[in-house]
């Protein structure tokens, strides 16, 4: 991640945020707000983050807790994105309540269409809890479309 052109658009870059995030740093904006940036040499993230938009926006309104995709542009040769940050943090075992909190939003999840490019919710979870991120990635781009 080039921190000097970062800089140029006003981010403040903070450090990785480990594991196989898809290239995320924490970040504050130009205002001044924590964010998180994701780093993609893919560019077709930008028409995949386009088309999230409206489902993640039904998702916070049935009070899924996703983040909002604040900024998406062109950067350092991929794309970057702008998201707010969500609350909460990495676990290596997950106790038994986190395990009923994913149920739950998985659960308010049903019957949201997913954009033609995304894999099916309850199938990314389940990838992303028991692979991680750079096992469900193939998955995401196998053009599953409904939840």
């Amino acid at each position: 991640m080039d921190r000097a052109g970062l800089a140029q658009l006003g981010f403040v870059l903070g450090p990785s945020l480990g594991g196989a995030t898809q290239g995320a740093w924490a970040a504050k904006s130009p205002e001044g707000r924590p964010v998180v940036l994701k780093w993609s040499e893919d560019p077709a993230m930008a028409l995949r983050y386009a088309g999230l938009q409206r489902v993640l926006e039904t998702l916070r309104g049935r009070g899924v807790p996703v983040p909002s995709l604040l900024q998406t542009l062109p950067f350092d040769g991929g794309i970057l994105t702008v998201q707010s940050v969500v609350p909460g943090r990495s676990l290596n075992v997950l106790p038994r309540a986190v395990v009923q909190d994913i149920v739950a939003s998985v659960r308010r999840q049903n019957g949201i269409a997913m954009p033609p490019s995304c894999q099916a919710w309850h199938d990314f979870v389940r990838e992303t809890l028991t692979g991680g991120w750079a096992r469900s990635k193939p998955a995401l781009d196998s053009g599953t479309a409904a939840v």
